[in-house]
């Protein structure tokens, strides 16, 4: 789907091609409306085994160096009563608080900005003792700079 003749991610009147925020929410409600869809994989919870895949487990993991705090600085961000959106001409992120069953668990969509085309990577659910702010962001963190390693990856083998 291309995004940029619809109208819909890119802003038409900057002269260099924009992100138009106002339109980020549409793409919010769509993804959402029809998570089987855009998602392929499903909701990923976050376990144990998982933290320990992405090898965040040490506590020199847990740190925030100095590349990781400006990789944080490197997005807009919008809050709204609902949920935080981050962008930046790479990335959207939706980061969503809500309650199951009684529990604090943070939603996490992911979605990465191919030339023109937005397109949802993955959709994250973080609960119990690994819902804290800085495990949160330290998981998004590596997993968005996985995703930028993989296509520098694919695209030297092109």
């Amino acid at each position: 789907m291309e995004l940029r003749d619809q109208g819909r991610l890119w802003d038409p009147d900057e002269e260099k091609e924009m992100i138009n925020p106002s339109k980020l929410d549409e793409f919010y409600k769509k993804y959402t409306e029809d998570l089987a869809k855009w998602a392929p994989d499903g909701i990923v919870k976050i376990d144990l085994s998982f933290l320990q895949s992405l090898d965040l487990l040490h506590c020199s993991e847990l740190e925030m160096e100095d590349a990781e705090q400006e990789l944080t600085q490197m997005f807009n961000i919008i809050e709204s009563p609902d949920k935080i959106t981050l962008y930046n001409n790479d990335f959207v992120i939706w980061i969503v608080p809500d309650l199951v069953e009684n529990v604090p668990v943070t939603f996490a969509l992911v979605a990465q900005i191919h030339e023109e085309e937005l397109q949802l990577e993955m959709v994250l659910s973080i609960g119990g003792p690994y819902n804290t702010p800085r495990l949160v962001l330290k998981i998004l963190q590596k997993l968005l700079q996985d995703i930028q390693d993989n296509d520098k990856a694919i695209n030297r083998l092109k």
